[in-house]
């Protein structure tokens, strides 16, 4: 069994800066989306920009086989081939009320973006989120 959970973040401004002048200015937003798997308990960050792709269900499916394939393929020498009419339980949590690991690491992310005073390009939020 492959226990994921996953969430979108916040939308982060590009350039991050901290003049009132630039809010209206700014053309572009940094995506993140968490996946946490809870067997091996590690989570993984993606992030990409509003230019480069949506928001949308296409995204999370591309997100998710990246995870599921990769989990795969590390859990053995030998490639695994995914079935996809396996049982999938999709579980809603109530709104308000998560205590996700999802959410803990968007605290800890938003922790570290809020120290810096700037940011002007995607490579200094993935150095961040890094670290």
């Amino acid at each position: 069994m492959l226990v994921l959970q996953f969430d979108y973040a916040q939308n982060f401004p590009l350039p991050k800066t901290n003049e009132t002048s630039q809010i209206y200015k700014r053309l572009v937003w940094v995506y993140l989306f968490n996946m946490h798997c809870h067997n091996i308990d590690y989570s993984q960050i993606y992030h990409f920009l509003e230019t480069d792709s949506k928001k949308n269900p296409d995204r999370v499916c591309s997100f998710l086989f990246n995870k599921v394939d990769e989990t795969f393929k590390h859990s053995s020498n030998k490639e695994i081939p995914i079935k996809f009419n396996s049982r999938i339980i999709h579980v809603y949590p109530v709104r308000g009320h998560s205590l996700s690991m999802c959410d803990r690491n968007f605290a800890l992310c938003g922790a570290k973006i809020n120290k810096e005073e700037k940011i002007h390009t995607l490579t200094q939020y993935a150095e961040l989120l890094e670290s």
